[in-house]
């Protein structure tokens, strides 16, 4: 495969990577400028990913990218796996120019807008895009320094994952009000990142955890002591359900010992 070919089969295939031939993924392996091109370009996709998520599909859409799709191929009138490959960069063009179009009318009621947004900071401070305000492994003081700056700290944390080390903190502000991020080590080499936000009293009260996936990011989103809380981790949801069960465990022999 000629190397343009290669990069706009990569660049059509960032959130699926495994979409991508053989040639393609083997190209990637060994040529490391590549590689960084494409995780650019990945973490690009998964911004737009989540604007989008939760937010209902315009009416007309599909008409409009098949519409893109045709005069792409009407234009070049080039073979077959061009007029493909063409085709998928006209849909991801245009699915960019459309993500930018829900972002401006994007409504903070919507239902799992608030976790989108949640999640998208996160992912910026696990790329390093974003910095924490303090580092401590300390969990108290990092409550501190939440609260002196007027954000929200964490209250009745369940004890597993308090017990976890704490690597930093961050104030953000998520649908115009503020919101807190504490990251911990859930084990060595894997982090969660714990959001935090004051609720509504309108809003209904779970304090069991409900869990979900977003591309490879597991979450875990409860509510409690008027606040509403999300953990997000690359780890599995299996993991978060573990900790959490442990959690219930400890409430459990809590109770029996008294």
């Amino acid at each position: 495969m000629k190397p343009d070919d290669i990069k706009a089969q990569l660049d059509a295939s960032t959130l699926r990577p495994q979409d991508a031939t053989e040639a393609a993924r083997a190209r990637l392996e060994q040529d490391g400028s590549l590689r960084s091109w494409v995780e650019d370009r990945q973490k690009f996709d998964e911004k737009v990913a989540d604007a989008m998520a939760g937010i209902p599909v315009p009416a007309g859409a599909q008409a409009m990218l098949l519409k893109a799709v045709a005069e792409e191929r009407h234009k070049h009138k080039v073979r077959r796996t061009a007029l493909f490959m063409g085709g998928a960069i006209a849909v991801s063009t245009l699915m960019v120019v459309l993500g930018f179009f829900l972002l401006q009318s994007n409504d903070a009621t919507k239902p799992g807008h608030w976790e989108s947004q949640a999640l998208a900071m996160v992912k910026q401070i696990d790329h390093g895009q974003m910095r924490l305000d303090h580092f401590s492994g300390d969990i108290q003081l990092l409550k501190d320094q939440l609260s002196q700056a007027g954000a929200p700290v964490p209250g009745l944390l369940p004890e597993s994952v308090k017990a976890l080390r704490s690597l930093g903190c961050k104030t953000i502000t998520l649908a115009g009000l503020p919101a807190s991020v504490i990251c911990f080590e859930l084990r060595p080499g894997m982090e969660a990142h714990l959001v935090i936000q004051e609720y509504t009293e309108v809003e209904q009260v779970d304090t069991k955890p409900a869990y979900r996936q977003s591309n490879n990011w597991n979450l875990a989103e409860w509510k409690a002591d008027g606040r509403r809380y999300l953990l997000a981790s690359r780890a599995s949801t299996e993991e978060l359900r573990q900790l959490f069960a442990l959690a219930q465990r400890q409430v459990n022999n809590a109770i029996a010992l008294v």
